[in-house]
């Protein structure tokens, strides 16, 4: 243990004290986000494992992995697409959907277009929907492909 105490341990005290100094603390979750991208790059930010226990279950198993740099652009095209809508800074966005990686880059991606993101319940009816968007006097609502289809008359 000699060898680690002389040469190992210094070394890590010194990588975290240093870790320490260089980190400025974001002002808000954009700044956040960015830091994150510069600084973990191509690690994964994000993952998404859905699968079965059985046979035919595990053939539709999806494992999706977003790196930070992913992302970031990800979230920078959302941006720009609601830009694209008509969607000004300080306006309502609703966001309704179930717990998916694409749900963080839209988030960011309003955040990012300058808009207020209003978070949605995806299990809330239509009805209760368009209620919360009236409220809100929202401009938008971002949904994933899942929420409208659930929600079809049958």
């Amino acid at each position: 243990m000699k060898g680690l105490e002389e040469w190992v341990f210094p070394g890590l005290e010194e990588e975290s004290n240093k870790d320490l100094r260089e980190l400025l603390q974001p002002k808000d979750l954009l700044q956040l986000l960015n830091a994150s991208v510069h600084r973990y790059g191509k690690r994964i930010a994000l993952r998404f494992f859905a699968g079965g226990e059985n046979a035919r279950e595990l053939e539709r198993t999806r494992d999706d992995r977003v790196t930070y740099e992913e992302l970031g652009k990800f979230s920078d095209r959302a941006a720009h697409s609601l830009a694209a809508l008509g969607v000004q800074p300080g306006e309502r966005v609703l966001l309704l959907s179930e717990n998916r990686p694409e749900w963080a880059m839209a988030y960011f991606g309003i955040l990012k277009a300058g808009a207020t993101a209003a978070p949605l319940d995806s299990q809330l009816s239509l009805a209760e929907i368009e209620n919360c968007a009236v409220a809100a006097k929202a401009k938008a609502l971002v949904a994933s492909p899942a929420g409208p289809a659930r929600r079809r008359p049958a």
